[in-house]
């Protein structure tokens, strides 16, 4: 199973199943499931650039890494590969939980945990009209 990481207004998350890694989600998205062994507790969400990534990997820590194993392989449900959600936008900049863990991961596993890659917006024809 190849796991991923994206926010759910990626489109490249299509082909893939998902699964939510925030404590809540986009009223339109309806994951295929929800992974709170990796989803940030709320108070961390308040936390300063800096903590909330150190509470967030003492939480990881305490999880373990066979039971977010265990958990991602229940998530896949036999699928091929999985992407875990959240909102940020990394490709601009902006710190994220979900690049937190594939980090933690990789220490930990040796595995990696690539960010889909955002597809060029598609040219609206409608404003060439104009």
């Amino acid at each position: 199973m190849q796991v991923f990481t994206a926010r759910y207004f990626n489109r490249a998350i299509l082909g893939h199943r998902a699964i939510q890694t925030s404590v809540v989600c986009p009223e339109w998205f309806h994951p295929h499931a929800q992974l709170h062994e990796v989803t940030p507790d709320g108070w961390m969400l308040n936390l300063p650039d800096g903590e909330w990534q150190k509470a967030y990997r003492a939480k990881l820590e305490r999880v373990g890494v066979d039971a977010i194993r265990k958990a991602l392989e229940a998530a896949a449900a036999g699928a091929e590969s999985i992407v875990l959600l959240c909102y940020e936008a990394v490709h601009k900049g902006e710190q994220c939980h979900r690049r937190e863990f594939a980090k933690f991961w990789f220490e930990k596993t040796g595995e990696t945990i690539d960010e889909l890659a955002e597809p060029a917006p598609k040219p609206n024809p409608q404003l060439l009209l104009f």
